[in-house]
């Protein structure tokens, strides 16, 4: 019953994504990464069949300026309040 909802400036996204793909394409650029990540995301809000929103109850987590390590203890947390919440100790 827990909905989290990520955002990431698209020049963080392409740069973590260009980094991925950068180990095994040696031949892929910035450029391209950005631009295929920006089509797909416009793809993935606009198409007409379930397209990407964010849900009224979900929990926003802005990943931009986190590491992987700072998201999942930001979830771990937030999800620890509910539990703790709902069940108690």
């Amino acid at each position: 019953n827990i909905k989290f909802f990520f955002i990431c400036n698209l020049n963080v996204a392409a740069k973590r994504r260009y980094n991925e793909l950068n180990k095994r394409l040696k031949n892929i650029s910035f450029i391209e990464v950005k631009r295929a990540l920006y089509n797909r995301n416009l793809s993935d809000k606009n198409r007409s069949i379930s397209p990407l929103q964010k849900h009224p109850d979900a929990v926003v987590v802005r990943t931009s300026k986190m590491s992987k390590q700072e998201m999942l203890k930001k979830m771990s947390k937030y999800i620890e309040k509910v539990l703790l919440k709902k069940y108690g100790n």
